[in-house]
């Protein structure tokens, strides 16, 4: 299996979550719940090895201050609202 990247939400795209492949394809997978822009990404292995993709805080539309954390448990599935973020992101 090839490497490749997560782009998640952003200023024009904020729901859109893009995979990108080495080989140069790109798959849209399931969009955020909360559209936002300046946040923080990353992913992480759970209990079972699986990689899961997880988004926290920052800007909304309005540029509204987001504390709200999302976690996608794969690439398929919906994601889902987490605990908020639990420290200030101003």
């Amino acid at each position: 299996m090839g490497q490749s990247v997560v782009i998640t939400g952003g200023w024009y795209t904020m729901r859109t979550v893009t995979e990108y492949k080495e080989d140069g394809t790109a798959t849209e997978l399931p969009q955020l719940i909360t559209g936002r822009q300046n946040h923080g990404c990353s992913s992480y292995s759970d209990s079972g090895n699986n990689m899961v993709l997880l988004v926290v805080g920052r800007w909304d539309d309005g540029l509204n201050t987001l504390s709200s954390t999302e976690i996608q448990l794969s690439r398929a599935s919906a994601w889902k609202e987490v605990q908020p973020y639990p420290l200030s992101v101003d």
